[in-house]
């Protein structure tokens, strides 16, 4: 059996299974389950970091996604700036206090030095070819004890190739080399209708079919350690947190070095720009 076929046969969708009745249950009505709560990435870190410290009469940054702008308002920030990489139905701008403009080309963010005081970071990092470029500009334009909250997916998680539109299969992209994966992706493209396409298939697919193959190569992708290496000296690491998949054994595997990545849907990262006093003091003692 080739490697393609093998990749089609798990690829392929499968039909759900009608839920199991115990004996003892089987006159009574079901009992709708409740629906998972999904918080917006920012509102994760509520609780753990106090609310004013991240939204209230802040200048919020984000990089990744468009649509937190309306939300942050209404946790009291002041004004949000979202860069992205497509802009909603084509708009540079939905408000005034909530601007959304393209991710610049050259890595530098038409901003004046020291105007944010936190920065949401969804997925950028792993979009961009030099994540430690990012930060140091990161570093530029957040004022003094900015804080700065990155959510990344590991690349050896099971959806770590940023193509879960087409590739069902977990660790998939471990699994199978690029060329495989690519013809198997275009085969499940060819086979959805044209609404569903658009409905389903995302920016990320459409340039992984184009051959661009951005997120597959392991260069690419994310982890601990990966994050760990790029930070600037200039941030401190306040929280390094993998959200473990909810499953199995995987909430003991994420917790244990050098197979979390494996077992973890989410690495969170929760950065603090030092202060100008304590950037002399270090300077001093070296």
């Amino acid at each position: 059996m080739s490697k393609l076929t093998l990749f089609e046969k798990w690829n392929a969708p499968k039909p759900p299974k009608p839920p199991k009745k115990k004996k003892k249950d089987a006159d009574l009505p079901p009992v709708p389950e409740k629906p998972k709560e999904i918080r917006p990435f920012p509102l994760t870190f509520v609780g753990v970091i106090p609310s004013k410290r991240l939204f209230e009469e802040k200048k919020i940054l984000v990089v990744g996604n468009g649509s937190w702008g309306p939300l942050l308002l209404k946790e009291g920030a002041e004004r949000v700036v979202s860069f992205v990489s497509e802009l909603p139905d084509g708009r540079q701008s939905d408000d005034r206090r909530t601007p959304v403009l393209p991710i610049p080309n050259g890595g530098e963010y038409p901003c004046p030095d020291g105007c944010f005081d936190t920065v949401f970071l969804s997925g950028a990092l792993s979009a961009t070819e030099e994540p430690e470029k990012l930060l140091a500009e990161l570093a530029r334009i957040t004022v003094p004890a900015a804080t700065v909250c990155i959510e990344e997916t590991p690349y050896r998680s099971p959806h770590g190739s940023g193509l879960d539109d087409v590739i069902r299969m977990p660790y998939g992209h471990l699994l199978f080399d690029k060329k495989t994966i690519v013809r198997g992706c275009a085969d499940a493209w060819k086979d959805l209708p044209e609404a569903e396409r658009k409905k389903k298939m995302r920016f990320t697919a459409r340039r992984e079919l184009d051959g661009t193959l951005r997120f597959l190569p392991k260069e690419r992708g994310m982890s601990g350690a990966k994050l760990k290496r790029n930070v600037p000296a200039v941030f401190e690491t306040k929280n390094l947190i993998f959200r473990p998949i909810e499953k199995g054994i995987c909430p003991t595997l994420a917790k244990i070095p050098g197979v979390r990545d494996f077992a973890s849907e989410k690495i969170v990262m929760v950065l603090e720009k030092k202060t100008v006093t304590a950037q002399a003091a270090e300077k001093k003692d070296a």
